[in-house]
């Protein structure tokens, strides 16, 4: 698949609509529409405003292209933000390396959103042999909705262009123009332009021009190791442009912070404050006058409980689990929230949706609070951008409750306990949606809530050896206990139940289940307590005359402890699930007669990330092996990541072990023959005659 910075993905499959070519002229001068269903594309010459790059006469000596899918010749975008425009051009020459990137050469998507764009294509042509053939062909030009986010339960009303051509072959150049036309009003100039400047694949030259008012003092970040474009001050624009050379493909590294930029980017906007933002939001968050009707029912029943903690328990757990969401989110939709009474009716809305919603609650019921908006996709790495409302892709209700500042999500639904027994949000960094607000602000209280697993198996023989009963508790609390309540909403209870058991079945090959699956979702706090019983054949097995082994995994431990894909040379910090507490303990009660030991010892190592014991305990014939890890910060930074990744190369290598059962007082003769009929199921008595 090409770089994420296309606008919209490519797809081999789309359902064909038949397009309807209208006469020259009917959207103006030198322009040609296609037009089927209300989704209409135009074909025109390139903008005046556009100053066009050469592409490369030749690729780069120096840049390789073994091993990628793709080697770029040129990529630009330019946008023209005068006069309240928006205007944004883009332009791709683009070569595929191989057979088995001709299918996706051969089409090319371009999402847009018809209710305030307008799409305009320049150019399609085909290099090949130093020879261009042109290849935008008006029946070739196929007009649909898609509706890509559905299955998230999202509608952003986007329609997509898909140019297809025929005859493409590795080494031939694809080149592509087109401009979308129109900014979403609701933004009212508050946007920003966000440019990808380097990715997976080579790029040979890599332009970007973006144009502001005379007299404009733009503002811009741009991630390292760019340095800032060049700002060109004239007499009918200010331009902040750039124009790279030779970029060598970039490798997803995994596991890096959502603050951190995998792919450098520049963004770029108007200068401006903070408090320009808050002024913008405040009157789509507004306070909503409605009827009498079930809204004040509603806060009368919350009003009549004991205290504001309790009434904003209530009134959050309604709106997380009774409003379910949905998010339409076309034209100013995307980012104007629908009427309180509005939401409640439909009972259903989106994160703005909700907000505004449990605002309003809050406020009948007379506590303070209001809502902040929060990136999901860069977290706290929104303190390097310049203000724009853009850089928000979500938003919270921050409450003051007994004193305290609580950050609660709508949309989180399935929460349970107390106010203190939920949150855990990583957003790091919050505007403030309120009169007098004038900066972003720390998102606080993230060890509230936090993730809680522990699981327990206990191992103890049937009838014989050859029959172990695994008995498995787990315990969920904070952030976990939420994800499992979803987790099993989503699936339904039996499934949920069935995927539990092969979960462990896979541990343990030939387990049956012995009793029903129980899940308590109601566990003391904010947790989700589950039982279940498995008989496991042949657990232990034969090491010799009197002996018996068995292998033990603490694999619940193992799934936070995993190394990401790329630890050599590795130039991104790796992100930790924090904060965290993971145990796995094994409660071993082998059969009668013989005495469980292990070869190794208690362990213990201590990263930068996370900590981790290992200890073993018991006496007699019993023992108990207990594997804990806590997190100790959200990341590791790229100094420490050397000895994180030894530490926990050292962690897994300890997170399986095994047990050794030998028997006692016997002579070998008599400790051979109990083994026997151990083994063979024929001692009744469940160890010693």
């Amino acid at each position: 698949m090409k770089a994420a910075w296309w606008s919209g993905a490519r797809r081999a499959a789309l359902v064909m609509l038949l397009v309807v070519c209208a006469p020259a002229g009917a959207a103006g001068a030198g322009r040609q529409v296609i037009e089927r269903d209300g989704f209409r594309v135009e074909i025109g010459p390139v903008p005046d405003w556009v100053a066009r790059r050469e592409v490369p006469a030749r690729w780069p000596w120096s840049l390789d292209t073994e091993g990628t899918a793709w080697r770029y010749w040129l990529v630009d975008n330019q946008v023209d933000r005068r006069g309240g425009r928006r205007e944004r051009y883009f332009e791709y020459v683009y070569e595929p390396q191989s057979a088995e990137m001709l299918d996706e050469a051969a089409q090319h998507e371009i999402s847009f959103e018809p209710s305030f764009q307008r799409l305009v294509l320049h150019q399609v042509s085909l290099v090949r042999d130093g020879r261009a053939s042109d290849r935008l062909d008006p029946s070739r030009v196929t007009l649909t909705r898609r509706e890509q986010q559905f299955e998230a339960r999202q509608i952003d009303g986007r329609a997509s262009a898909l140019l297809v051509f025929d005859d493409v072959r590795v080494g031939d150049r694809i080149q592509i123009a087109y401009t979308i036309e129109g900014g979403n009003p609701v933004m009212a100039g508050l946007d920003h332009e966000r440019i990808a400047l380097q990715w997976t694949d080579p790029v040979a030259r890599r332009g970007f021009r973006v144009l502001f008012d005379a007299g404009t003092e733009p503002r811009f970040h741009v991630d390292p190791p760019f340095e800032a474009p060049r700002v060109v001050r004239g007499a009918d624009a200010v331009e902040v442009v750039g124009d790279l050379r030779d970029l060598k493909p970039l490798v997803d590294e995994g596991g890096v912070p959502e603050w951190y930029p995998v792919f450098p980017e520049l963004v770029v906007t108007e200068s401006r404050a903070w408090d320009a933002v808050v002024r913008w939001a405040l009157p789509l968050y507004a306070p909503h006058e409605a009827a009498a009707g079930e809204l004040d029912a509603l806060v009368a029943r919350w009003r009549a409980l004991d205290g504001d903690a309790a009434r904003a328990l209530s009134a959050l757990r309604f709106v997380q689990d009774d409003v379910r969401y949905f998010a339409v989110s076309m034209g100013d939709s995307s980012h104007r929230p629908n009427p309180p009474d509005v939401v409640l009716a439909r009972r259903y809305g989106d994160c703005k949706d909700k907000t505004r919603l449990l605002v309003e609650i809050f406020r009948r019921l007379g506590i303070d609070a209001h809502p902040a908006l929060v990136s999901f996709r860069h977290g706290r790495g929104i303190a390097d951008d310049p203000p724009s409302a853009a850089v928000f892709d979500h938003v919270v209700v921050a409450a003051q409750i007994d004193g305290e500042t609580w950050w609660l999500d709508p949309t989180a639904s399935q929460q349970r306990g107390a106010l203190g027994d939920i949150g855990g949000y990583p957003f790091g960094l919050a505007l403030p949606v309120r009169e007098g607000a004038t900066a972003l602000v720390p998102v606080e209280g993230r060890e509230r809530g936090s993730a809680v697993n522990r699981v327990v198996e206990t191992l103890r023989s049937g009838r014989t050896a050859s029959e172990t009963v695994v008995r498995v508790r787990i315990e969920w609390r904070g952030t976990s206990a939420d994800a499992v309540r979803r987790a099993r909403q989503q699936a339904g209870a039996q499934r949920f139940a069935d995927m539990l058991v092969e979960h462990y079945a896979r541990r343990y090959p030939g387990a049956e289940r012995t009793a029903e699956v129980a899940v308590d979702e109601a566990a003391e706090g904010n947790g989700v307590d589950v039982e279940l019983a498995l008989r496991v054949p042949e657990f232990w097995r034969s090491a010799g005359p009197g002996n018996l082994v068995g292998e033990l995994a603490a694999v619940e431990v193992a799934s936070f402890t995993e190394l990401p894909p790329v630890t050599n040379g590795r130039r991104a910090p790796l992100s930790v699930q924090h904060p965290l507490v993971v145990e796995h303990v094994f409660d071993i009660e082998p059969p009668r007669g013989y005495t469980p030991s292990f070869a190794a010892g208690d362990l213990a190592v201590e990263t930068a990330g996370v900590a981790y014991k290992r200890t073993i305990g018991g006496s007699g014939e019993r023992l108990e092996l207990r594997h804990r890890l806590d997190s100790r910060a959200d990341h590791v930074p790229v100094a420490d990541l050397r000895e994180h990744f030894a530490g926990l190369s050292r962690i897994n290598a300890g997170l399986t072990l095994q047990a050794s059962l030998s028997g006692r007082g016997l002579s070998d003769g008599e400790r051979e023959r109990r083994l026997r009929r151990l083994l063979d199921g024929l001692d009744g008595g469940g160890g010693a005659p």
